[in-house]
């Protein structure tokens, strides 16, 4: 490119020079030049430096009408006037700027910039992004999302010159205005620097994230992805495809494809910037294939490790070329440390949370905190003005103009939209929860009502009903978190895997798998395996389930989410181990399933009844235990081998001979990589400790179970509930036999029991005894 006064070409600008071409500018320049070493293709482009902007506001004398401008401004939006009053201010502004023509010399210099741009692309008139890049915008300490406009699928100069005045104008748009008053940025240092990009005709696009923005965790690729061009993903209006990578093992060579989630995608940009329905036949599919989620990471671990820091990254997919593009890249801002999202997430209201049941909606958490309030359902600005603080913000998605009303909601949900979706950047940036996607949450909750919104589970969240005697205050914690020798976690819920993985605890003592099956999959393993015994009904409930989640069959569905669920708990606490229970639900839990009725028996006394390894040997659920065998093999699959098998329920030395024949028929077998755990928790396993040592490789005791059984007290009988107690002497006897035995022929042994988590007392006391470690529940941790 020839030389120019205004305008430069975006491999010419280094990064220092942020005041010249601002955060996004400079980012795209620094991708640019390192783009062959990363091995990754940026669309070629030029920006006008601030300079530009600034010489046409002298050339013009409009420096001081802006400043008189903005001055006005501020004052009514600090006396709290209409949105329509401080609109009315910002209007003058862009209108003063869109009024004043250019330079004949800007004119000229972005005429051949395009014209070269066209020339070098093999094009007469190349079809451009138009795109802002202000000097306080995508900073390392300040983002927010729409500050400016952008303007997609501009071809011939005139329409350029038009985008570019409009961008600069768009430095003085309400919401941007407000943000800087906000952010106490002093307007005689704000400037703007336009970028004119070649635009890709994108078959598909979306985002990628280094990190989880909600908690901190730095073990993981993010990918959005959705049909068409990125303009619908970013507003909220569709809810894309999400994937995630753990980094670890994807560098050494693994598919490590840990949660893959289907979303609606109900609408797509065309390149030529028409916006349509998608085929139901995409909608239905994942809009990304493995290869291509490979790219992807590829491409976000490469630029995470340039900038050194966790990236937010635009992508677009060009089916023609078959070349994947990275059109942004900015550093993530608005995000906690794991160990701020997790106290977070304990500082709200827990008995609420205890006394909800059925949630009204759920969608993607932005956040980790629960917040009560009053629900709001606006659907337009302009009957926003019954909107109170602290209330909770119901609609269908938001714009940039929505902020004052954000920044007054305690809480936001909406229908639509995505973890990268406008209404979540925002909610990010200002610390408020959020719900997205939930689909129907403008039909299914009412003004009015007094809900609970819980971000604090992990990446799905809920909104309940609610009532307002049932609050209370918790303070925070501030106080570190200390690392305990030999402590490790129970945890059931995956989802919550990415926030507890900060906790310091040296493994997984317990990873139950059944609140994958009972939420997550919601399916009988048997309906998965025997579909001909299903009536009509069922079938299709289960056909339509495993559909909507992109999967061919139900066997496939049940597989590979047990298997990703699985994984994200082991990626979560990689390297450290993790032990993976097989499934110890009991006959009337897993006749509650989609098709359970069908399959399960009906027994007296479910407790002692057909569950763990007499479950998995008998012909009955035989076939459902060699698809959770495949999804624990397709997890490991990925490269997690810090997976320990654990069996539940071993009554007899021949159950346990017939379950480990199972596991390695079904692909599992025993090894120096592939540890087998048993649950010591029926007197049997005591007595006949030293038989069972061949075939394991350590145990871990179930204090449920065995005092249950030691004193013959249904566990589950509210009649019998003064009796059931741990700390009896009978059942300390019956725990501490099993911690000699286990050291007498060098087991490991740990509790994963109850017991510890509800009486801190017996932790020294089992310590004292010898036991290897402890899992606690996170509450009680």
């Amino acid at each position: 490119m020839m030389k120019f006064n205004f305008i430069r070409s975006l491999s010419n600008i280094e990064q220092q020079e942020v005041n010249l071409f601002g955060g996004k500018n400079t980012s795209l320049g620094h991708l640019t030049k390192t783009a062959q070493a990363l091995h990754l293709n940026i669309p070629s482009g030029f920006a006008l430096s601030t300079h530009a902007y600034k010489d046409h506001l002298s050339s013009h004398h409009l420096d001081q009408h802006i400043e008189d401008l903005v001055t006005l401004f501020r004052q009514h939006y600090k006396s709290n006037s209409s949105p329509h009053a401080l609109e009315k201010i910002s209007s003058r502004i862009r209108a003063l700027i869109e009024a004043a023509p250019f330079s004949p010399e800007l004119i000229e210099e972005v005429t051949q910039a395009y014209h070269e741009l066209s020339r070098t692309n093999h094009t007469k008139n190349i079809t451009v992004a138009v795109r802002s890049s202000a000097t306080a915008e995508d900073l390392p300490h300040a983002s927010f999302a729409g500050q400016q406009d952008s303007f997609l699928s501009i071809s011939g100069v005139n329409n350029v010159l038009t985008a570019i005045k409009k961008c600069m104008a768009s430095l003085f748009t309400t919401r941007a205005l407000m943000y800087r008053y906000e952010h106490h940025y002093p307007e005689k240092n704000i400037a703007i620097s336009v970028g004119v990009q070649v635009m890709i005709p994108a078959d598909r696009s979306g985002t990628i994230f280094t990190c989880d923005t909600e908690t901190g965790f730095p073990g993981i690729i993010i990918i959005n992805s959705s049909y068409g061009m990125g303009e619908l993903l970013v507003k909220g209006e569709i809810t894309p495809d999400e994937f995630h990578v753990h980094k670890e093992t994807f560098k050494k060579g693994y598919a490590s494809l840990i949660k893959k989630g289907m979303g609606d995608k109900k609408y797509r940009i065309t390149s030529t910037g028409k916006r349509v329905p998608t085929q139901l036949s995409q909608r239905t599919r994942f809009s990304l294939n493995e290869k291509q989620i490979r790219a992807l990471a590829q491409a976000g671990i490469s630029i995470e490790q340039e900038y050194k820091r966790p990236m937010d990254i635009e992508w677009a997919y060009d089916k023609k070329t078959k070349k994947l593009y990275i059109v942004q890249a900015r550093p993530i801002t608005a995000i906690p440390t794991q160990q701020e999202s997790l106290i977070e997430a304990h500082t709200h209201d827990q008995t609420e949370k205890t006394a909800l049941t059925k949630p009204i909606v759920t969608g993607q958490s932005v956040g980790t905190k629960t917040v009560s309030g009053t629900a709001r359902i606006i659907t337009s600005l302009n009957n926003s003005s019954s909107f109170h603080e602290g209330d909770i913000l119901i609609t269908s998605m938001t714009t940039p103009d929505w902020l004052p009303l954000i920044k007054k909601a305690g809480a936001l949900v909406t229908d639509s939209g995505g973890r990268t979706c406008h209404a979540a950047l925002v909610s990010r940036e200002l610390g408020i929860p959020a719900l997205v996607g939930t689909k129907e949450a403008t039909r299914l909750i009412k003004t009015g009502a007094f809900i609970t919104v819980d971000c604090s589970r992990g990446s799905t969240g809920a909104v309940y009903r609610s009532s307002k005697n049932n609050m209370t205050v918790v303070k925070k914690k501030t106080a570190p978190l200390k690392n305990y020798k030999n402590v490790w976690l129970t945890i059931g819920q995956p989802d919550k895997a990415y926030q507890l993985a900060s906790l310091p605890v040296q493994g997984v003592g317990l990873a139950r798998i059944e609140f994958i099956i009972g939420s997550e999959i919601g399916i009988h393993p048997m309906a998965c395996c025997q579909p001909h015994k299903l009536d009509s009904q069922t079938k299709k409930t289960i056909s339509t389930r495993a559909r909507e989640h992109g999967y061919h069959s139900a066997q496939d569905f049940f597989i590979g989410t047990l298997a990703h669920g699985i994984a994200r708990i082991a990626a979560s606490f990689y390297p450290r181990p993790v032990i993976v229970r097989f499934s110890d639900f009991k006959s009337n839990e897993y006749r509650q399933l989609v098709g359970g009725s069908f399959f399960e028996p009906h027994e007296e006394n479910p407790l002692l009844g057909l569950r763990g390894a007499s479950r998995y040997t008998n012909e009955l659920y035989a076939p459902a235990f060699k698809l959770e065998c495949a999804a624990l093999k397709k997890a490991r699959s990925m490269g997690f081998t810090n997976i320990k098998l654990m069996i539940p329920f071993v009554r007899t030395v021949q159950e346990a001979h017939a379950v480990t024949s199972l596991l390695t028929k079904n692909g599992l077998k025993r090894s120096s990589h592939l540890e087998y755990i048993m649950m010591c928790e029926l007197p049997s396993n005591v007595v006949s400790f030293a038989s069972f040592c061949p075939l394991f490789d350590g145990f871990s005791i179930g204090s449920n179970d065995l005092t249950q059984l030691t004193l013959g007290v249904d566990r589950d009988s509210a009649l019998l509930a003064p009796l059931f107690d741990e700390r009896t002497p009978e059942v300390k006897e019956m725990i501490g036999l099993a911690i000699t035995y286990a050291c007498k022929n060098k087991k490991t042994i740990g509790i994963c029991g109850q017991a510890p988590s509800d009486y801190p007392e017996l932790i020294s006391w089992l310590f004292k005894q010898g036991i290897s470690y402890i899992s606690l529940t996170e509450d009680s941790l």
